[in-house]
């Protein structure tokens, strides 16, 4: 590379940083302001280090930096899984369960079915069968996901505690439960590791080992955590859980968020440190989601422009009427109010984690599209979700409308 061409690539990442800190700044004032909670900044910085942006050539080939993203996938799939109290869960009699599971079914069906059907009726050109349905199901598993970002801003915030904030927490820890069991069968479907049929493995045996090898390291580490850890030794402890897990499920080609998120489940229920392990954990949240969303950009392509705006419309179209029609059938005959669903809007990590996930394994029209609208998706429901939140705690007399004016002041 010559002087000049150094050069000038030095003056476009200086420009890159001052825009991207200007923007970063900017969204820190909305956030503050307006209960906002997006990682767009990040986000389009991924996009101008990758290959989309060939001016740039900083991250143009994404193949050596896999394992790095299986263990950041994998620690997504680890926060998810230690948020799950089991205890908690069968103590609970207030239809959350059949509420996080209607809600999020009805949303992921919604929009897999008529992906599948869109996309295999020729609308879409070179879409094969195969790219067809696998594109349809991730895109269903996205849909079924939820979000803590936004009951964690109002949380924060008001300082809520019980009550409305704990069913929706629930719900959510449930909802992507249900939807990365799911994701982790799809992948075992379309497992590419073994292709000798003398040696050849069924879905459901490579189903059973992701849950295995998750199940028997949360155990391990639980035996290996004693009582009294102080936080750094509890960390370093989950660092080498989350890179055992992910690193396993790299080198079989299985699903790094299925392996941990047994895994934290096992270790969060099984540990006598389990909360202080929630808790160690759930301060790297902000951290791992901002390095998520910058790999996001860097795996997205541009794809034909008519096609992705009706397939983000559709898709967030199709979540949104999925999750109020799953709501409404999952609070018949019980106590909980059908308008709870304002409260399950919000989709993030968990649906970015599978997007990536999936852009990994396959390449085309389809998943050009799928991934495109699952991330368009999980902006608006992000910029959306903490007003809509606000509303059903104000309505739901969770909140006090003088309480919120001093909290946005």
């Amino acid at each position: 590379m010559t002087e000049g061409s150094l050069g000038a690539m030095a003056v476009i990442l200086l420009g890159i940083t001052v825009a991207f800190l200007g923007v970063r700044f900017a969204i820190g004032m909305i956030r503050r302001r307006l209960l906002v909670v997006s990682g767009i900044a990040y986000l389009m910085l991924g996009v101008l280090l990758g290959p989309a942006s060939p001016a740039i050539p900083a991250v143009d080939q994404l193949g050596p930096l896999a394992p790095v993203i299986a263990l950041v996938v994998g620690w997504i799939g680890l926060l998810a899984g230690v948020q799950l109290d089991l205890r908690q869960l069968v103590r609970a009699r207030d239809g959350t369960t059949r509420l996080a599971f209607l809600e999020s079914a009805g949303a992921g069906l919604a929009v897999a079915l008529v992906a599948r059907w869109v996309l295999s009726s020729g609308l879409v050109e070179d879409v094969s069968p195969e790219q067809a349905w696998l594109a349809a199901g991730v895109m269903g598993c996205t849909a079924a996901t939820g979000s803590r970002s936004a009951l964690d801003l109002l949380t924060g915030r008001f300082r809520l505690e019980g009550g409305l904030a704990d069913v929706l927490g629930r719900a959510r820890s449930l909802a992507d439960l249900l939807a990365i069991l799911v994701f982790g069968v799809l992948l075992c479907v379309i497992h590419q590791g073994e292709t000798a049929p003398a040696q050849a493995v069924s879905p459901t045996e490579w189903a059973v080992l992701s849950v295995g090898i998750g199940a028997g390291l949360g155990l391990l580490s639980t035996l290996l955590m004693g009582r009294g850890e102080p936080e750094e030794a509890r960390f370093m402890g989950v660092i080498g859980l989350a890179v055992f897990a992910s690193g396993a499920a790299f080198v079989l080609q299985l699903s790094p968020l299925l392996v941990n998120l047994t895994a934290g489940v096992v270790l969060v229920n099984t540990a006598r440190q389990g909360g202080q392990v929630r808790d160690t954990l759930s301060g790297t949240r902000r951290e791992v989601s901002l390095v998520l969303l910058v790999i996001a950009g860097a795996l997205w392509t541009v794809p034909p422009a008519g096609p992705a705006v009706l397939a983000a419309v559709g898709y967030l179209g199709l979540r949104l009427g999925g999750k109020v029609v799953g709501a409404w059938a999952g609070t018949v005959g019980t106590a909980v109010r059908p308008g709870l669903v304002r409260g399950l809007v919000a989709q993030g990590d968990v649906a970015v984690a599978m997007a990536v996930s999936y852009r990994l394994v396959d390449d085309g029209v389809a998943a050009d599209l799928a991934y495109t609208a699952i991330l368009v998706s999980v902006i608006v429901c992000e910029l959306a979700a903490p007003s809509l939140l606000k509303g059903l705690l104000l309505d739901e007399g969770q909140l006090r409308a003088e309480v919120a004016a001093v909290g946005e002041s």
